[in-house]
């Protein structure tokens, strides 16, 4: 009996459905790793932002000082050999809101001549980060005496500051409001936000935060 040769292979529909089942795969992979790529960005974003309290708050605490190059203490001295040293009132994290991207700087308030204020033609910018622009910082509560207060409105500058030598902490140009929590969120690619975590500025040590959830209602 002849036996008849059958062809071997893949038909038009089981080729569709191979193919539709990479896509899909594809898909799922691709998702998969923008989700984890956004959760890192945010991550270092959000580490940024609170290793400049963090170093803020050290610093103010150790009463770092700094060689007088420019006379910022008006004696009349600039610094030499002999040591015309001076120390901060404090560090002062400045945020910037205003641009296409957040900015946030750690200065050493060097009162060139108005102590507890930003000054970036005579302050030291010690360090500085420029974030994602997907990034957004909110201030969301401060209180005085335990009533509420006005807080700044969205997307406007503010400083806070950790004062030598004990690190007591207030907002710039808020005086006797002392309490700050700060929001980080990122906006996802739909346009919403996908994820946040709070900030408590003067909590930075020894008191658990509550994550995710607002620590003074604003």
């Amino acid at each position: 009996m002849k036996q008849t040769n059958k062809a071997v292979g893949f038909t038009l529909v089981e080729m569709i459905i191979v193919i539709a089942i990479i896509l899909v795969l594809s898909a799922g992979v691709f998702g998969t790793s923008y989700l984890f790529k956004d959760q890192a960005a945010f991550k270092l974003n959000y580490e940024r932002v609170l290793s400049l309290l963090h170093d803020a708050r050290n610093m103010a605490l150790s009463s770092q000082s700094y060689p007088d190059t420019n006379d910022y203490d008006k004696d009349g001295l600039f610094y030499e050999p002999d040591g015309d040293i001076i120390l901060p009132n404090g560090y002062i994290v400045h945020f910037d809101l205003t641009g296409d991207k957040p900015v946030v700087g750690l200065y050493a308030d060097l009162f060139d001549s108005v102590i507890n204020e930003l000054d970036p033609a005579n302050d030291r910018l010690i360090k500085q980060y420029e974030l994602d622009e997907n990034i957004v910082i909110t201030p969301e509560g401060f209180t005085q005496a335990n009533n509420p207060a006005v807080l700044p409105n969205a997307g406007e500058n503010f400083s806070v500051i950790y004062t030598t030598p004990d690190a007591s902490f207030f907002v710039l140009e808020m005086s006797g409001k002392t309490t700050l929590q700060c929001k980080i969120s990122q906006t996802g690619r739909d346009g919403n936000e996908a994820r946040s975590k709070y900030i408590f500025m003067q909590y930075l040590f020894g008191t658990p935060e509550l994550m995710d959830t607002p620590y003074i209602s604003s």
